[in-house]
């Protein structure tokens, strides 16, 4: 019999075993954190909404997410390898509080409330393998759901401009219900992550400056002060944590001094 070897299509490579396993990996950490991301959005039925969602059935499916994100976070650390973590340990203190303040008042909603919470924790943890990787990959995760989740508030400003500045003239989100205050906060948040980022060398200037313009121009938008100011802020401290290191960061702060 003659036995015919499967041919490889030309520009595809095969993967190793180990590097197949971590690419997999990784594809559902990131699809664990985009449901706790969308966990975080709670719904709220509001006038002027481009997706009229009854709001059971929106608070539903922001609820629905963090299971499924605790399921997603299992296959992903299937032998539940934890990595040690003070900022998770004060977490944890803090949900173990909520079980004790509910055990002493028991309710139905409290109940479910702090079983959220626990739920939410331990998603983290089973994640803590994946914290402080060299890729960043919960980083860019996280960057990546902040400007998905801008651009589905510019996608509303431009489709309806009306409802999506109806907030007193400040830009809020109506295609998934968002708060001024709430698309401020991500963007200052994507702003300044990036800007830190190109500060590090870790991005390059060209989608460094489109990044850092589309944040800015959602952030102005909204007339949020506190966002702003946090922001430059948040730049400062992380600038002058690189100063003695970073040769990029003492030009800027030059250039910045030189304006002043």
């Amino acid at each position: 019999m003659a036995v015919m070897a499967p041919r490889r299509r030309p520009g595809v490579t095969s993967l190793d075993p180990a590097e197949a396993r971590d690419r997999s990996a990784r594809r559902r950490v990131g699809v664990a954190w985009t449901l706790l991301f969308l966990n975080t959005l709670t719904y709220v039925s509001v006038p002027g909404l481009l997706l009229p969602i009854p709001s059971h059935f929106g608070k539903g499916l922001a609820q629905a997410a963090l299971p499924l994100a605790l399921l997603m976070a299992l296959t992903a650390n299937p032998k539940v390898r934890l990595r040690p973590n003070v900022f998770l340990c004060l977490v944890c203190v803090l949900a173990v509080d909520t079980v004790i303040t509910v055990a002493a008042a028991p309710g139905l909603g409290a109940e479910f409330r702090a079983f959220r919470l626990a739920e939410f924790v331990a998603a983290l943890w089973l994640l803590t393998p994946w914290w402080g990787r060299y890729d960043m990959l919960l980083l860019r995760c996280q960057l990546g759901c902040l400007y998905v989740a801008l651009g589905s508030v510019l996608l509303g400003l431009l489709v309806a401009p009306g409802h999506a500045l109806a907030f007193d003239g400040r830009l809020g989100g109506v295609i998934w219900p968002m708060t001024a205050t709430q698309v401020a906060q991500y963007a200052a948040v994507a702003g300044g992550l990036t800007v830190i980022l190109w500060l590090a060398r870790l991005l390059s200037g060209r989608v460094t400056l489109v990044g850092v313009t589309f944040a800015v121009a959602m952030l102005l938008l909204t007339h949020t002060r506190t966002a702003l100011a946090a922001m430059v802020a948040g730049l400062l401290v992380a600038g002058l944590s690189l100063f003695t290191i970073n040769a990029r960061v003492r030009k800027l702060f030059a250039a910045g001094a030189a304006a002043v």
